[in-house]
């Protein structure tokens, strides 16, 4: 389904589940018997195509010019990498992609960039600038043999800002992230702060660029990000700071051919999960569907009292502001615990935290879920399991296929945690 407007999805897909009458199974069937991608894209090359793209509630579906770069010689049949690429300020597409072009054929990868289509200026940290970039991930995952669990975000400057940005915001989409010359956002008043994110992106492997002699407050915000990655337990997160460079970098510092082979865990069986808007409250198969408001804000003025603020330096200002933020965060962590004993088929959904939550649930992919051999399902929080019921939701499921364009990973079942 190709419509671009989510909203508009979710009514087609609501009218297609009340009259089919086939199961998820059947429907499973028929999808593995499709070709990928499901609406194939053939021309090869470097490429520009003007094609719908959802950038939220305020730009709506604009007509955008993307550009592909496709290399001729990859193998008929196989999914390769994905490379999304934004562009600095004042940029266009053609210049996210064409940076790559000597790698992709080398290495064998896809790029894909799209020029702004509004104000093509600095980064806004809006929703329109995120929601782009993921939009231009699933057209690409609907016309072109790219592999979902071996998608990258990248981008310089601007683009690098958007990198960031997006992948803390929805980090369950990206394999890795490659942002250049450009960081984090600290400044909670206007609801652009990911900084507070960041250990979302603790799965992800990080290849960050920069150069020593560039702004010393994107210097400041990136080391307090490495610093929070390295505390979190981060495994795969690399800042370089490079010497003789202000705001430019040498792509040369990385290894991209064994970047581009490292793969996301598509159905992790732990998360751990920050957000503060209900918009970007998925990750992988937990969903939050409210927070408590007396805890999470997004938009909002730290307060601070005189007598400490008036002591800090400017750098510990900022440290404050992110320990403050970090209070108004939501902060999810769940498992999956599996009975080990062979007479019981027992799958238990544990609620570590639930900072900020009042309610939240489980949407269950079938390698959660299978058909056959089904487990009992019970959720535990704190010292209670309870058993849980449920049933499989083909509206539910029909809509995570069209939205995340990846049968793996859409939801079979829904459970109330």
């Amino acid at each position: 389904m190709r419509i671009d407007d989510p909203e508009r999805r979710q009514d087609e897909v609501r009218d297609i589940a009340k009259t089919s009458k086939a199961s998820i199974a059947g429907w499973e069937a028929a999808i593995a018997k499709l070709p990928r991608p499901w609406f194939p894209e053939e021309r090869t090359g470097t490429f520009e195509a003007e094609v719908p793209l959802w950038g939220g509630h305020v730009a709506e579906v604009l007509t955008t010019k993307i550009v592909v770069h496709r290399p001729a010689n990859l193998r008929a049949g196989s999914l390769v990498p994905l490379v999304v690429s934004s562009h600095g300020s004042g940029g266009v597409a053609e210049s996210a992609v064409l940076a790559w072009q000597r790698i992709a054929e080398r290495d064998g990868l896809i790029v894909i960039g799209a020029t702004e289509q509004l104000k093509n200026e600095g980064h806004m940290g809006s929703d329109h600038e995120r929601l782009t970039a993921v939009s231009l991930r699933r057209w690409a995952l609907l016309h072109l043999p790219v592999d979902p669990n071996r998608v990258f975000k990248t981008g310089v400057s601007r683009g690098g800002h958007i990198t960031w940005d997006v992948t803390t915001r929805f980090p369950d989409l990206w394999a890795g992230a490659a942002p250049f010359v450009g960081g984090p956002r600290l400044d909670p008043t206007g609801g652009i702060n990911n900084l507070r994110l960041v250990e979302n992106l603790v799965p992800m492997s990080i290849r960050d660029l920069q150069g020593e002699g560039d702004d010393p407050g994107l210097i400041f915000n990136l080391k307090l990000a490495f610093q929070a990655l390295d505390k979190f337990g981060a495994k795969d997160a690399k800042l370089d700071l490079q010497k003789g460079h202000g705001h430019s970098y040498d792509p040369r510092a990385v290894e991209w051919d064994r970047f581009f082979k490292i793969q996301r865990d598509a159905v992790p069986e732990r998360i751990v999960f920050r957000s503060v808007d209900l918009r970007q409250a998925r990750c992988h198969w937990l969903h939050i569907t409210k927070f408590d408001p007396a805890i999470v804000k997004d938009a909002y003025r730290p307060q601070a009292k005189a007598s400490v603020w008036n002591r800090l330096d400017n750098n510990g200002k900022k440290r404050w502001v992110a320990e403050d933020a970090d209070k108004h965060t939501a902060r999810v962590a769940i498992h999956i615990d599996r009975n080990r004993n062979d007479k019981a088929n027992e799958l238990t959904l544990v609620v570590d935290e639930a900072r900020g939550v009042r309610s939240m649930e489980a949407l269950l992919p079938r390698a959660l879920w299978p058909t056959q051999d089904r487990p009992k399902l019970f959720v535990k929080r704190g010292s209670t399991r309870r058993a849980a019921t449920v049933r499989e939701d083909l509206e539910l499921w029909l809509r995570d296929l069209v939205d995340r364009a990846d049968p793996r990973t859409a939801a079979v079942v829904r459970c109330p945690l």
